[in-house]
């Protein structure tokens, strides 16, 4: 007797969540340079004002749990307003108290409780079915402080080492048909380079680590947004202009608009 020992492919493909459509908030903000955040997978957000970022994150929040996701939101950066959640969540016609249940909120306040609680968000994920949204706030912030080398004679190479063994725990926690979201401040890396002389000393960890890499950079008139890396999207950057009111009076329609 042959035993069939195969399956078709798809059939295995049924067992990740469907992607999180990214909310109108935030595809805003991203420019549109993509609709859906992949189930499965690690995604980054560049940008220097990391709070700007979460105040449309949180409405990615209400979106998610609209659609079945529970939530774990690890706060570095203090981030997390539950008053603006209540907003977004009025907005949408859902009860706030029924999204703000929905999210499980860590906030570390150094180096080793961060460590500790992406450590125990590890076991927390195996214990719960539900497909799960992980929210990281500017992940580097406790790793790279230029203020650490007064302290450590080695710094930053043991810090590196507990950066990516975290990394690695996210990308598990993904790889297992969740979701993690991270976001990191754009420059710290030139101000590790001035305190060290080490150049893109983590951002190279993350950029390896993130399937999904976007990067929002202020310009002189807006800012600059580009998709760096995805699964299968082609890398891409877009324009922003912010329109000068003050000199609306004198600019043709056209113009007004552009």
């Amino acid at each position: 007797m042959i035993v069939d020992t195969f399956m078709p492919a798809a059939s295995l493909a049924k067992t990740l969540p469907s992607p999180l459509k990214v909310s109108h908030n935030l595809n805003l903000l991203l420019g549109g340079v993509i609709n859906n955040f992949e189930a499965a997978t690690v995604n980054l957000i560049e940008f220097e004002d990391v709070a700007s970022i979460h105040q449309e994150i949180h409405a990615q929040l209400v979106d998610a749990t609209l659609s079945g996701w529970g939530i774990k939101f690890i706060d570095i950066a203090n981030c997390y307003n539950p008053n603006q959640i209540a907003e977004y969540a009025f907005e949408k016609g859902i009860s706030a108290h029924l999204v703000l249940k929905n999210i499980k909120l860590a906030r570390p306040f150094q180096i080793h409780h961060s460590i500790s609680i992406i450590r125990q968000l590890q076991h927390e994920i195996l214990k719960t079915p539900k497909k799960q949204l992980i929210v990281v706030t500017d992940l580097s912030v406790q790793f790279f402080d230029p203020q650490l080398a007064n302290e450590d004679p080695e710094f930053p190479l043991p810090q590196l080492e507990q950066f990516r063994y975290c990394l690695g725990i996210l990308q598990k926690i993904a790889i297992q048909g969740n979701m993690v979201l991270i976001t990191d401040r754009l420059h710290r890396r030139y101000r590790l380079k001035e305190a060290t002389g080490h150049e893109r000393i983590h951002a190279n960890a993350l950029d390896y680590c993130a399937k999904v890499h976007l990067r929002i950079e202020k310009t002189h008139d807006g800012r600059k947004i580009s998709l760096r890396a995805h699964p299968y999207l082609e890398p891409k950057t877009i324009n922003q202009r912010f329109l000068n009111r003050s000199s609306t009076k004198q600019m043709k329609l056209d113009g007004f608009f552009s």
